[in-house]
């Protein structure tokens, strides 16, 4: 009981965990310090009461309690728009996940983080199984003994370890497998190798075929093994000419592994949630970036891919039952292998994101099950109001934040 209070009080009273880098400091750090200070209701109120007892002026402090009670509100409307982005149908227990560009960078910590979580899932089965079988070895009812049958007893115990809550399969689907997913390959994950890139002659629904096997070998029939509960569309490649510098067939490329493959998968995924007897949860997660919203200079095919996800998103939620999940994760800049080649000048105002921290953030979300938009760090939350301020004030901006001289 403890635990659940002290769990809905870290999610609802504290701002959500930093996912900046901490190589230097960001306006996110300064933001951060003011929500469990200036900006928390629960140190501004304190503060209130500590200053009423050191002076005898209360009327001067009339201001503080105007401000406590505008911070109090704001924090309750954030608890609302939290709730209501909360989905209430449960994952099922022992969920599957797919992952496509699980094989490196953000997608190789998703894998880890979801492995990670099976652990300690493991662990909690462990000592509950420990208390049972010790309290079951002291119960001397001879009447609950004789009416013990082992073979159901045996069936029973593999039913409940393998339905207990947690992580069952985690697929991850990539052109080819990594010698980092190679050391994880087991149980528990497993690899499908798909070249997204080739979305024509049902290669995608071969690939979707493949993941239904994968997912039906090696365990026991609990409920539907071949459901996919949570699909996390994070496969992505970027831009590295401008655009009259590239051909067709590499836009068509970076297309359809951006963003096509994506698609038929959802569809498909979809179709198979809605043609299934399962009453439970599926979760479709999407990574797609700052770019959608802006573009800088020779990345305006890889923003367009990442806008479109973005429009899917948004209308789709308003066509499906509210079963289904559906999430869009929108960072700035990783720190991922990926962007290893980009420098920004101005890290105080955009800092990088931590791709570590940014896979456990979206574990998080599917966990509790929360729809909406996630855009990371505070600035990309800023930056739609970039389309409707006058031309000239955005030409202003985009040369003051330097975003075309990135290199």
């Amino acid at each position: 009981m403890l635990r659940g209070l002290y769990s809905k009080l870290k999610i609802y009273a504290l701002p959500s965990a930093l996912l900046v880098s901490t190589d230097a400091v960001s306006v996110d750090h300064i933001i951060q310090l003011m929500l469990y200070t200036v900006l928390n209701p629960v140190f501004t109120w304190v503060f209130y009461l500590w200053y009423l007892n050191c002076t005898i002026e209360a009327d001067n402090a009339k201001w503080m309690i105007k401000t406590n009670i505008t911070i109090t509100i704001l924090w309750v409307l954030r608890y609302f728009n939290r709730r209501s982005k909360t989905c209430h149908t449960p994952l099922a227990d022992g969920f599957n996940v797919v992952i496509t560009g699980g094989c490196s960078g953000l997608g190789l910590e998703i894998v880890k983080t979801f492995l990670q979580n099976e652990k300690e899932q493991e662990k909690l089965e462990e000592s509950f199984n420990g208390l049972y079988n010790s309290v079951d070895s002291d119960d001397s009812d001879d009447t609950f003994s004789e009416k013990s049958d082992p073979i159901t007893t045996t069936e029973t115990s593999k039913t409940t370890r393998r339905c207990k809550e947690g992580v069952n399969r985690v697929i991850v689907i990539d052109k080819r497998l990594s010698p980092e997913l190679e050391k994880l390959i087991g149980e528990t994950i497993s690899f499908v190798e798909c070249d997204l890139s080739d979305t024509k002659n049902g290669r995608i629904e071969d690939c979707y075929q493949q993941i239904k096997i994968a997912l039906a070998e090696g365990r026991e029939q609990c409920f539907n093994d071949q459901v996919i509960d949570i699909l996390i569309c994070n496969a992505g490649v970027r831009q590295l000419q401008g655009f009259t510098e590239l051909s067709f067939p590499e836009i068509s490329n970076i297309y359809n592994i951006n963003y096509f493959s994506h698609l038929k998968l959802i569809k498909l995924v979809i179709l198979d949630h809605l043609n299934s007897s399962m009453t439970k949860r599926l979760h479709i997660l999407s990574v797609s970036s700052i770019l959608g919203f802006i573009s800088p200079k020779s990345l305006s095919i890889y923003s367009g891919t990442k806008s479109s996800l973005l429009n899917l998103f948004d209308s789709l939620r308003y066509e499906i039952p509210d079963s289904i999940a559906l999430t869009t994760v929108v960072p700035g800049q990783l720190t991922s292998p990926m962007f290893d080649d980009v420098t920004v000048d101005n890290q105080f105002l955009a800092p990088l994101i931590d791709h570590r921290k940014l896979a456990i953030r979206i574990s998080e979300i599917v966990f509790e099950g929360l729809n909406g938009m996630f855009v990371y760090p505070f600035y990309g939350r800023l930056i739609p109001l970039l389309h409707v301020v006058p031309w000239c004030v955005y030409r202003q901006l985009r040369k003051f934040s330097k975003m075309d001289n990135v290199t």
